[in-house]
């Protein structure tokens, strides 16, 4: 984009004359005009006409080397003058708004030569057209890159000050047009490559061009801009003129005249140098001014009386006294006015600073004058104020209003509000004044307000506020979203919108007490909303007084408070409540049960305390997964709730363990009746998730006083009863009996004492063979731990394992069992029984605890053994719930080279998928189905059908608590190839086992 050109100005920014040269210009001209309306030889056909126009667009109004206005439209206008019987006087300035002013100020008859524009149909009114010329777009010969007008988008443009098509131009989107004072400026900044194109007459251009020896120098690209028409004007409403001036147009027309005056001004010949013209412009038009004053005054005296010159005279004394007490009034004004008055030009260089500006931002008028204001001014709003001083440069007279930082002289930035107004354009150039205050104080107030208003605005609690009556004058859009009512329909409410019916009257009343007294209400208020729901504030309201003391408004600020409410609503119900079933938890049991007591206590009655647990619970969980538990829990809750009266406790306590608390008990049988009726409502099968469950419950009973008489005792009494229930077969109820209380005390003492067992290696290992019984040779043995109790002798596992598995000690000593096995079998195979196995039994708690294919290739490594001797036996319930662990487990033991054995087949679930799924290898009939076994039974068709799946599946089967011959017989007549059992011999220690096997084998 071209460059504003050496004598440029921005855009708009046109040279106005001084106050004092405008002035003297005014006198001039009425002095003038009274001079030649006197002047003899006068034509008779009316008065001289004054002429107006501009001299600076050559060849059409241009001055002379002696100053004298020549060119197209001076010949015209004398011309037309001459037709129609008038003299002639031109008047003229180098600016349009200058010659406009004379029209409407009556100085200037017309106007002999002006583009016609919307602007001006409001001044002026026009004669026919006296030139027409295309406006076209002017480049440098050697710029191949621009076509046409289109091609300008973004690029420097040179316009000629007040030249219409500047006007024009100014009005077309995406062009960017700087002002030159005259066309010979335009075509220079063309070729010097300080503008991209000029956009001016063809004839004018060109002839300008030629006069500059330049013409191959431009050239004219695209299409013509547009058809200018130049006409003579006058002022709106003389029509007279207006059709004297067009009958002379048609005189000069017709006598050829006006084709002479255009071959003289637009021909192939030089003119002389205007820029030599332009140096004499000031310095002629000053002294012909001056000389045509002089001859107006002596034409004035000559031809007026010496009374009437001195009355004029003293006229004009008094007004320049008038002017001179104005001018010091005036600078009184601006020296003591508390804003800084300034006057900067276009560029925007300060020319005058009034003293204010001293008390405003700490320099001195001296220290800024001569200074650019925008060294000073704050770098975001420097852009801002540029646009805003080109645009009054652009049209004198017009006003803007600026808001800008600016520099303080101590270096802290202060806020002005600047109101300018460009005041012409004169040889001196732009002159903008600026009215300036210092608004730095209430900007900080408005933007603190305003951060005050967005801040509640923003807040997330609803703000209201209403007038002392409680009519609402402002909401944020918190209180919009919190009630859902738009801004405009809660404005001139009252908050009764919100009113719920939640609160009674007397409490709105004692809220109104509260803040008419001017004092601050807080609490809780359940609202409405807009759509009918609910919603719970926590509020404050407070109270804003005046200087008197007065209520004016109150500000209420409300949060919501619903989902908070609801959540402790929620802790407090799981605080009390079991998250699954709903029942009351262990805390709020042992609470009812605190108050049952004492109510109790004052009613002189009794209560119960039934402490039930479910029956085999853990294996449903483990056969159909802890899903299906969850909801049998659910469903076991749903049954107990349905058949207890409202005035009982119902709750869980935790697993499967549920309590009741019977209260009114009259007589203690009232327990036997309630458990018993728990017992049979759980009887029942449970059908969930397409499976008949059945499950049963351990109920034990305490009854208060007799059993305990505080909620501690009586539930810990109970639930020594339901271990009682279970030990006991089951699905059936015990009360409490102090005798109880010594069992826990003894499972505590055999729980100590066989932590000592384990630190003194107290256990021992005895073997019972397992027989072929078609010839009853020995091919395996059975480990079974034993306790040799101090004191006491052998003590058999079912008598200390399950307080083993209770407490832990499971694991070392099955550990030290696994160890012991081990070794045995590697003594046996070393001398010749290799083909024995050792079978070693493996508790669920080994199995789910330990890492236990770690620890049995650990003790096969240990001991040497052979893992082909070494069977594992484990129970259906490790197999039950298939996890990875569980599957990774066995894979593990079956890679150590160990044998698999299934124990107490049948007795579980799902055998027949655990048989498919995992890598058993040998499966155990339990004794449950061999004792008695005789023709006919039960229990011959169930071990008939196991033998046949093991024959099927073939697996390796062993037939377990066999006690007489005639069990044997019909094991070995329906193909049971082995058997274990009394009848082949007890659990013996290792030693005496020699005698079961008898010579090895031979090899």
């Amino acid at each position: 984009m071209g460059k504003a050109g050496p004598n440029s100005v921005p855009e708009g920014g046109i040279s106005v004359l001084s106050s004092r040269r405008r002035a003297a210009a005014r006198v001039f001209s009425v002095a003038l005009l009274a001079a030649a309306a006197s002047l003899p030889g006068q034509a008779e056909e009316g008065r001289t006409l004054v002429d107006a126009s501009t001299n600076n667009f050559p060849p059409v109004n241009m001055l002379d080397a002696e100053g004298r206005l020549v060119g197209f439209g001076p010949d015209l206008a004398k011309a037309v003058a001459a037709a129609i019987g008038r003299q002639i006087i031109h008047l003229h300035s180098p600016y349009g708004t200058e010659v406009l002013g004379w029209i409407q100020s009556g100085s200037a008859d017309f106007i002999h030569n002006i583009a016609r524009a919307p602007e001006r149909d409001s001044l002026l009114d026009f004669t026919d057209p006296v030139l027409r010329m295309d406006e076209v777009v002017f480049v440098a010969a050697n710029r191949d890159d621009i076509a046409g007008l289109d091609d300008l988008r973004g690029r420097g443009i040179a316009c000629v000050a007040e030249h219409v098509g500047h006007l024009f131009l100014r009005e077309q989107a995406g062009l960017n047009c700087f002002v030159v004072r005259r066309p010979v400026d335009a075509i220079l900044a063309l070729l010097a490559g300080d503008a991209d194109a000029f956009v001016f007459p063809r004839e004018i251009g060109f002839a300008l061009a030629r006069n500059l020896g330049l013409r191959d120098r431009i050239k004219v690209v695209g299409e013509p801009v547009r058809r200018l028409t130049w006409h003579m004007a006058v002022r709106k409403g003389n029509t007279e003129l207006l059709a004297l001036l067009n009958r002379g147009i048609v005189e000069v027309r017709e006598s050829g005249e006006y084709d002479r005056i255009q071959e003289r001004w637009f021909g192939e010949h030089v003119f002389e140098d205007l820029s030599r013209r332009e140096v004499w412009l000031s310095l002629s038009s000053a002294v012909l001014l001056a000389l045509i004053l002089a001859a107006a005054i002596l034409a004035w005296f000559a031809l007026r009386a010496r009374d009437r010159l001195a009355a004029s005279v003293r006229e004009l004394t008094a007004a320049e006294r008038r002017l001179k007490e104005s001018e010091r009034y005036f600078r009184s004004l601006i020296e003591n006015a508390s804003d800084v008055i300034a006057v900067a030009d276009a560029q925007g260089v300060i020319r005058y600073a009034s003293p204010a500006v001293e008390r405003m931002l700490g320099y001195t008028p001296a220290e800024l004058e001569g200074r650019s204001a925008f060294d000073l001014i704050h770098a975001e709003d420097i852009e801002g104020v540029a646009t805003i001083l080109a645009r009054l440069a652009d049209a004198p007279g017009r006003t803007a209003k600026a808001e800008f930082g600016f520099r303080h002289a101590a270096g802290t930035w202060r806020r002005l509000e600047a109101v300018g107004q460009s005041i012409g354009n004169g040889s001196d150039g732009v002159r903008v004044v600026v009215n300036a205050r210092d608004i730095t104080e209430r900007r900080q107030a408005q933007d603190l307000l305003r951060l005050q208003g967005a801040a509640m605005q923003a807040a997330v609690n609803a703000i209201i506020i209403t007038d002392s009556e409680g009519r609402i004058e402002w909401v944020n859009r918190a209180f919009t979203r919190m009630s859902g009512y738009p801004v405009e329909e809660a404005m001139g409410q009252t908050p009764r919108m919100l009113n719920s019916g939640r609160q009674p009257r007397d409490f709105y009343e004692a809220l109104w007490r509260t803040i008419r007294a001017g004092e601050v209400w807080r609490g809780e208020l359940t609202n409405r909303r807009k759509n009918g729901t609910t919603y719970v504030v926590d509020t404050t309201i407070t109270p804003l007084v005046d200087e008197a003391g007065r209520v004016t408004h109150f500000v209420a600020i409300q949060d919501d408070v619903t989902t908070r409410k609801a959540a402790e609503a929620d802790i407090e119900f799981l605080a009390h409540h079991d998250m699954l079933t709903g029942l009351a938890n262990r805390v709020r049991v042992f609470d009812d049960l605190q108050r049952a007591i004492a109510r109790a206590r004052r009613d002189k009655s009794a209560l119960a305390v039934h402490y039930l647990d479910l029956d085999r619970f853990k294996d449903v969980n483990d056969a159909y997964g802890h899903e299906i538990g969850d909801f049998l829990i659910k469903d076991v809750a749903k049954r107990l709730k349905a058949h207890l009266r409202e005035t009982d406790t119902v709750g869980r306590l935790g697993g499967d363990e549920f309590a009741v608390v019977q209260t009114g008990l009259a007589d203690p049988r009232g327990a036997s009746v309630l458990a018993g009726k728990v017992l049979d409502v759980l009887a029942r099968p449970f059908v969930i998730g397409g499976h008949d469950i059945h499950v049963g419950a351990s109920i034990g009973v305490t009854v208060f006083p007799m059993d305990g008489t505080d909620p501690n005792a009586l539930m810990r009494n109970a639930d020594l009863a339901m271990y009682r229930a279970k030990n006991e077969g089951r699905r059936t109820y015990r009360f409490f009996a102090r005798t109880m209380e010594e069992e826990v005390k003894r499972r505590v003492r055999l729980a100590e004492e066989l932590r000592a067992a384990v630190a003194a290696g107290e256990f021992e290992l005895h073997y019972q063979p397992q027989v072929d019984l078609c010839d009853r040779s020995v091919v395996g043995a059975e480990a079974l731990i034993r306790w040799r109790r101090p004191g006491i002798g052998l003590v058999g596992p079912a008598d200390f394992i399950p307080v083993a598995e209770e407490v832990g000690l499971i694991l070392p000593i099955g550990e030290w069992a696994l160890r012991r096995a081990c070794a045995q079998a590697k003594a046996w195979a070393e001398v010749g029984h290799r083909a024995l196995k050792v079978a070693v039994n493996v508790s669920p708690v080994q199995f789910e605890r330990s890492d236990l294919v770690e620890l049995v290739g650990r003790a096969l490594s240990e001991t040497g053994a052979d893992p082909a001797m070494i069977e594992l036996e484990i129970t259906e319930t490790v197999l039950l719930h298939e996890t990875e662990e569980t599957v990774n487990t066995l894979a593990g033991l079956r890679r150590l080279g160990v044998s698999l054995t299934l124990d107490d087949f049948g007795t579980g679930y799902s055998s027949l998928t655990n048989l498919r799924r995992f890598p058993v290898s040998t499966i155990k009939i339990d004794r449950a189905f061999v004792s008695g076994l005789d023709p006919g039974s039960d229990n011959l068709a169930i071990v008939r059908a196991i033998i046949s799946l093991a024959q099927t599946l073939k697996l390796r089967l062993v037939a377990e608590g066999v006690e007489n011959m005639g069990e044997e017989g019909l094991l070995r007549a329906e193909g049971c190839p082995q058997a274990q059992g009394y009848l082949y011999g007890r659990p013996v220690p290792a030693e005496d086992f020699a005698a079961f096997l008898g010579a090895p084998p031979r090899r």
